[in-house]
């Protein structure tokens, strides 16, 4: 997956998990802090892709 796959996954996951109150942090955590987080988390390197920095050979 690219990193715009990752991102729009990791943004879709976020809205998911906030909505459907998987855990109490998430259910009473603000957008302020799950939006940021989910987009860091989602833009760490990405070693399985071949084209990444890690990933390559």
């Amino acid at each position: 997956m690219t990193a715009e796959g990752h991102l729009l996954f990791s943004i879709a996951c976020a809205v998911f998990a906030k909505n459907a109150e998987l855990t109490p942090v998430l259910a009473q955590g603000d957008w302020w802090h799950i939006v940021p987080s989910a987009i860091l988390t989602c833009l760490l390197p990405d070693i399985d892709h071949p084209k990444s920095f890690l990933g390559s050979d």
